[in-house]
Formats: C-alpha cells, sequence, structure tokens
C-alpha cells in the first residue's frame, strides 16, 4: 500500500516538475509550450489515462469492513474502513459487496465505468438507511438488502429505469418507488440514483 502512494506521488510529482520547466522555457521564448500543448493535448489526455487505468484496479470488493485493492498488493495489506460508503472513481467499474453489521448507507460516483453494489447481506442499527449513487457512462446495480422497506427516486438523462420489476426507458425518464409496507417498517432504506447515460436496475 505505502509503495504503491510513494510510486503515485513519484509520478505526479514528476509530472509537475516537467510543466513547470515547459512552463519556465516557455517564459524564456526556448520552447512554444503553449503550441505544444494545443498540438499533443490528446496524446496528454491519452498517458494520463493509462497511468490512471493502470493504478486503479477496475473491479473492487469491500467484504466484512475490509476493502481489497488489488492483486499486486497482499492480502493482509487491506484496510479497515467504517461500515458508510464514500466511493468515487473516474475510470473502471466500482463493484461493493457489503456484508457488514452495521452498514449506515454512504455514497457512490463513477464517471466511465459501471456501480455495482450488492447490499443481500447487510445489517443496520439505524431505522433508517440512506444510499446515494451516481454516474455519467455506465450502469448502476443495486441489490438491496433483505428485511428493508424500499424508498427509491431514480432519473436518468437518456437509459431505462428498472425498480423491483418496474420498467420506464426513454429521455429524461425518471421513477419513484415505495414499498407498501414502508411507513410501518422497523428498518428503512432510501435510495437515491441518477445517472447520464446507461441503465439503473434496482433489485
Amino acid at each position: 500500500m505505502n509503495q504503491r502512494k510513494n510510486n503515485n506521488g513519484v509520478f505526479w510529482g514528476s509530472v509537475l516538475v516537467l510543466i513547470g520547466i515547459l512552463f519556465l522555457m516557455d517564459n524564456f521564448y526556448i520552447l512554444d509550450f503553449g503550441n505544444l500543448v494545443s498540438t499533443f493535448w490528446p496524446v496528454i489526455l491519452i498517458v494520463i489515462g493509462i497511468k490512471m487505468l493502470m493504478d486503479r484496479k477496475k473491479t473492487r470488493t469491500r467484504e466484512n469492513g475490509n476493502y481489497s485493492v488489488g492483486p499486486s498488493e497482499k492480502a493482509d495489506e487491506s484496510f479497515d474502513l467504517e461500515n458508510s460508503l464514500s466511493e468515487s472513481n473516474v475510470f473502471g467499474d466500482v463493484v461493493l459487496n457489503i456484508k457488514s453489521d452495521k452498514f449506515t448507507g454512504g455514497s457512490v460516483n463513477n464517471v466511465f465505468g459501471d456501480i455495482k453494489i450488492d447490499l443481500s447481506e447487510a445489517k443496520a442499527d439505524s431505522d433508517i438507511v440512506k444510499l446515494f449513487t451516481s454516474g455519467v457512462f455506465g450502469d448502476i446495480t443495486i441489490i438491496a438488502p433483505a428485511g428493508f422497506a424500499l424508498r427509491v427516486s431514480a432519473s436518468c438523462v437518456a437509459g431505462d429505469l428498472t425498480i423491483k420489476g418496474m420498467k420506464k426507458d426513454g429521455l429524461f425518464p425518471n421513477m419513484t418507488y415505495q414499498d407498501e409496507n414502508y411507513e410501518q417498517s422497523a428498518q428503512k432504506m432510501n435510495i437515491q440514483t441518477s445517472l447520464v447515460f446507461g441503465s439503473i436496475n434496482i433489485y
């Protein structure tokens, strides 16, 4: 874990130093940095994207409060997290398998890739658990925990929504869903999810 963080620090530190040198050369008219960037900016984005993809395992799993970071890291290097979600990702899928006995909810956000959250074995101490998810390109799939009454608010710019067998698609679809026993239930889960392009599925 520490080695990986050190490697990332060296890489991004080197990038900043290089950019600083290029700006300095531009100020002394040694190099036209503005023209260089305008010509090669797609290559720069590709290099940064490849670096991010190499550093981040596309599929990540959290089980029993532990978050396994990737196959290159030893099992005993996984680190403990609280029983809440706070995930933000840019490239790749986010796959979370929650088996916490004290799940408190949280938020998961992704830009390019799917979000898959399995809460089928999750339990909670609180009466109401709130979960927020959002994405840009990709699908969002949530498997709700047994024993919880659901209230769901879902929206999308272009795609389709499926909540407990109810479906809606097209442009700007939105759905609200609530279990019949929601008000009387001892444990409730509120899910708010939004997406730009893709599918939202809640089971």
